[in-house]
């Protein structure tokens, strides 16, 4: 009969091994079974954490890629917040200094003392050698003075006397004189000021860029009448040349506008005021002395500026209804993506150019800046444990 000790190894999987010598124990073996039956899990173990050891780096990676393009978004928001800052610092200044001008004389000497005081750098690509430089530029390429009959008493362009004085009725967008400007300053309460119009000659694509006379110019109405100073174009054409994501050196702007580094921004009627492609910019036709119209559709590109609400074209169309239905309502930066003419993907940052002078008291918005980078540009961290910053 079997032994108990036996019979209690069967019951739990054991078996005697070989057949044991006279006066040695008997030898207790593991059932096949119960071995695989233990070891089978292994694996699946193995694999499941393995699945979740992969999971926990894959979770901090896309933590790691959300917080690094959260930082890059911030970066551009605050860059077109600069960028705005600028343009505003622009206006203020010629707003204050219009102020200034009206307190003195109105003669041609305290002007041209005037025009030799203010002076600001401008930055100037060189094609011939791809270089740029900077330079002072007197701040200001146009003063008058205007009776209360509409009389245009004093006028100095490019700090020289210009011996030809306008009328009301002979200020007119043939010579780059902002009429609109002159009449509505004329009717403002004393101490009140008033911008124009951009005014420059419209260039179209493949023609030179006619800088000729291009100003802003601003209006204060006195005690005697009406003072206007005409703020250099080049001044506010110069913020393009300012340094955005990623940070690729500016020279030619339209290459740089090709490769998806630029800056651009809109007046408050959201005619393109400055642009790396000239040809967006609204502008007088030199030949009938009237204002090119917008574009309407997308034939007319090159041959007419840009506007974001005439626009009904299609390449631009849900990039500009997205300016026009979510960047340009609210008064914070907006950050998207949006294809350009060429149908390149864009990352544009769009901020409201803040200024509360003049006309503007009661929107408190100037216009808006966009800045654009090309999206190969806008990168996600490459490396899964160890963020970029």
């Amino acid at each position: 009969a079997p032994s108990p000790f036996a019979t209690d190894c069967a019951m739990f999987g054991f078996m005697k091994v070989g057949s044991p010598r006279k006066g040695e124990p008997d030898k207790i073996g593991l059932n096949p079974w119960v071995v695989f039956f233990i070891t089978a899990p292994i694996p699946l173990l193995l694999f499941v954490l393995f699945v979740y050891k992969w999971q926990q780096q894959s979770t901090d990676f896309e933590r790691i890629k959300e917080s690094f393009l959260e930082r890059q978004n911030n970066t551009l928001a605050h860059e077109a917040l600069g960028i705005s800052a600028r343009i505003r610092s622009l206006l203020t200044e010629s707003a204050e200094d219009v102020r200034t001008l009206s307190l003195l004389p109105a003669t041609a000497d305290s002007y041209k003392a005037f025009y030799a005081s203010h002076h600001m750098p401008v930055t100037t690509y060189t094609e011939k050698n791809d270089t740029i430089t900077q330079s002072a530029l007197p701040t200001y390429s146009e003063m008058s003075f205007i009776d209360l009959n509409g009389q245009e008493r004093v006028r100095l362009t490019d700090g020289k006397t210009n011996p030809t004085l306008r009328s009301i009725q002979t200020c007119t967008t043939k010579t780059l004189c902002d009429g609109a400007l002159w009449k509505s300053a004329l009717k403002l309460p004393v101490g009140e000021l008033r911008f124009g119009q951009m005014m420059r000659w419209y260039s179209r694509e493949g023609s030179s860029d006619n800088l000729e006379g291009a100003k802003l110019s601003v209006a204060y109405r006195g005690k005697s009448g009406v003072f206007v100073l005409g703020l250099d174009y080049r001044h506010l054409r110069d913020v393009l040349y300012m340094p955005t994501f990623p940070y690729i050196k500016k020279k030619n702007l339209y290459q740089s506008y090709l490769d998806g580094n630029y800056i651009y921004f809109t007046d408050s009627d959201l005619n393109f005021i400055v642009h790396p492609k000239y040809w967006h910019v609204t502008g007088i036709d030199k030949e009938t002395g009237e204002r090119v119209p917008a574009v309407i559709d997308d034939s007319q590109v090159g041959e007419r500026p840009l506007n974001v609400a005439a626009y009904r074209g299609e390449k631009l169309g849900a990039y500009f209804k997205r300016l026009l239905n979510v960047s340009f309502t609210q008064k914070s930066v907006d950050i998207f993506k949006a294809p350009n003419l060429t149908e390149t993907i864009r990352v544009l940052s769009v901020a409201p150019i803040v200024f509360n002078e003049g006309q503007y008291k009661e929107s408190g918005i100037f216009g808006y800046v966009l800045t654009g980078c090309n999206a190969e540009f806008f990168q996600e961290p490459k490396e899964r444990y160890q963020p970029y910053y």
